[in-house]
């Protein structure tokens, strides 16, 4: 808590007790003597009423003047935290992309290793026609997987990373 609202709370109530009973202790000692109630507690009313309303006017100040500067840091927060909140759907896209790339990935090196075994076992059987077709399909996934580790490798590079990209590229060769 603020020391400004600290001593609001504290020093408005006991304000607000001590004040009326201050007043009418003056205007008791003020009054010669006051045989007629009616005219001290007309004097009481005319004095302590608009210092009452004066009082809850500065309290409507204040308490506007208070949530505006509480309105002003809610919508700095929740800009902050909008900020945030796009801040990590960019990052989870950027993963669900990864994890795709990463499970067509393994699906091809599944695949490569399917025919590459393939492509022994004609060899073995000197079946050269199957064998070279398995060797094709070997050929063609690993094309599609180098096209997708190369896609993988702009995403590596945008982030800033100082790696080498592609660590060896057997088209290059």
């Amino acid at each position: 808590m603020s020391k400004q609202n600290l001593v609001a709370t504290v020093l408005g109530p006991l304000f607000v007790v001590v004040m009326p009973l201050g007043i009418g202790w003056f205007i008791w000692q003020w009054l010669p003597e006051p045989k007629d109630v009616s005219v001290f507690a007309a004097a009481f009313g005319d004095i302590v009423g608009p210092l009452f309303a004066a009082l809850a006017f500065f309290g409507v100040i204040y308490t506007v003047l208070t949530q505006r500067e509480e309105l002003s840091l809610q919508r700095q927060e929740m800009k902050r935290t909008a900020d945030a909140q796009e801040k990590s759907e960019r990052t989870m896209q950027k993963q669900v992309r990864a994890t795709q790339i990463s499970a067509q990935l393994n699906a091809m090196t599944a695949l490569i290793n399917f025919y590459a075994a393939d492509e022994e076992r004609f060899r073995t059987r000197s079946r050269l026609a199957k064998a070279k077709e398995a060797r094709e399909n070997v050929e063609m996934f690993s094309r599609q997987m180098w096209t997708l580790l190369d896609e993988a490798g702009e995403h590596y590079i945008s982030k800033g990373s100082k790696g080498p990209w592609p660590p060896s590229d057997p088209r290059n060769q």
